[in-house]
């Protein structure tokens, strides 16, 4: 009791080393260990190791913050890629980026794009709060301050936002950066990477691509050959449709052609029997008018008869000169009618005396 008193206890001395009886011993006997034992313990030691919860990384740095918004910038400005991709390639293009332009032997730990993913999610909206807060403060300053006071009142509207939960901005490094690219100018016009389950082919390809030196295990090749069906099986059925479509375009044409065809064809038919009606109505015209004709030289051959049958023996020198003009009248109306007229050219059934008429040479009618 006396000695426990008297020693003296340092307090800030390391620990010693625990006593261990036999680990001479353990250690020979463990380099005289076969191969099958060591594969034992390193298989329980990885399955110890995967069963555990992963180590949580350490905090970024003021250079990785750096780092990020440089990657994150490059990869959304290059024109050949955009945004225009999914989520999961959006964000390994941009690891890709941070590995590529981080310093060499930096000392920088390994970020994973979902790690590089966190970190901006976070930055994003309080960079975002600031950017608002400053151009308020710019846009509207209140009154008796300079532009060297900007900052400190957008700091204080920022600890009182909601979002900021009272704590200062932590970002300004990565803010000082980050202002000067377009892409966050625009960034409320960034479309937002695909999700669309068509092109989880395209991530599977890009995965395939960044471990093409990793050997293909039997599900990611089950995987492989599943997607490589659907996706025959799909174009098939695309080249089925549009070999369907474009049989329905050609009978489509051809119904249209064929109905134009028939619209002709009855447009035909409609003049053809319009021309033969107008053909008809002119010759029944033509008929109507011969018979009119031949009337009317039937009336004055008849009158041109009653004529030359009257007696001039009873005649008086006036009545015999009324006669000899009557006659004269009649002739000259047969020959206009002749004239004018589309039926009777040249002589007619009554005209074996010349004219058509009755001839008085011999005095016949006159001295009966």
């Amino acid at each position: 009791m006396d000695l426990l008193q008297d020693a003296q206890v340092d307090l800030g001395a390391p620990p010693l080393e625990p006593f261990r009886f036999g680990d001479d011993l353990e250690e020979d006997e463990e380099d005289e260990g076969d191969d099958e034992e060591e594969v034992a313990k390193i298989g329980e030691e990885a399955f110890t190791a995967a069963s555990l919860p992963p180590a949580r990384s350490t905090n970024y740095t003021e250079a990785e913050d750096i780092l990020l918004v440089r990657a994150w910038a490059a990869v959304g400005m290059d024109a050949s890629t955009g945004t225009d991709q999914t989520g999961k390639r959006y964000w390994q293009r941009i690891e890709d980026n941070y590995c590529r332009i981080k310093p060499k032997n930096s000392g920088f730990i390994s970020r994973t794009y979902r790690s590089l993913q966190g970190r901006w999610e976070l930055m994003k909206p309080a960079c975002a709060r600031w950017s608002a807060d400053m151009d308020q403060v710019k846009d509207a300053p209140p009154s008796g301050t300079v532009e060297s006071d900007y900052e400190t009142i957008a700091g204080m509207r920022y600890k009182e936002m909601a979002a900021s939960k009272g704590k200062p901005f932590p970002f300004k490094h990565a803010w000082a950066i980050l202002q000067t690219f377009d892409k966050w100018k625009l960034r409320d016009q960034e479309t937002a990477p695909k999700k669309s389950a068509m092109l989880r082919m395209d991530d599977s390809e890009d995965e395939e691509e960044r471990n093409l030196g990793k050997p293909e295990g039997t599900k990611k090749g089950k995987l492989r050959v599943k997607m490589e069906g659907e996706a025959s099986s799909l174009r098939e059925k695309m080249e089925h449709m549009m070999k369907a479509r474009e049989e329905l375009t050609t009978k489509t044409l051809e119904t249209k052609l064929l109905i134009t065809k028939k619209k002709k064809e009855v447009k035909l038919a409609q003049v053809e029997a319009k021309r033969e009606e107008a053909k008809r109505k002119a010759d029944l015209e033509e008929r109507m008018i011969k018979l009119k004709e031949a009337k009317v030289w039937k009336e004055l051959m008849v009158e041109e008869k009653e004529h030359m049958m009257m007696s001039k023996k009873d005649m008086d020198h006036n009545q015999l000169q009324w006669w000899k003009d009557y006659k004269e009248d009649i002739a000259e109306r047969k020959m206009m009618f002749r004239g004018a007229s589309s039926t009777f050219r040249g002589d007619t059934p009554m005209s074996s005396c010349g004219d058509g008429g009755v001839d008085d040479s011999t005095g016949a009618y006159g001295d009966a």
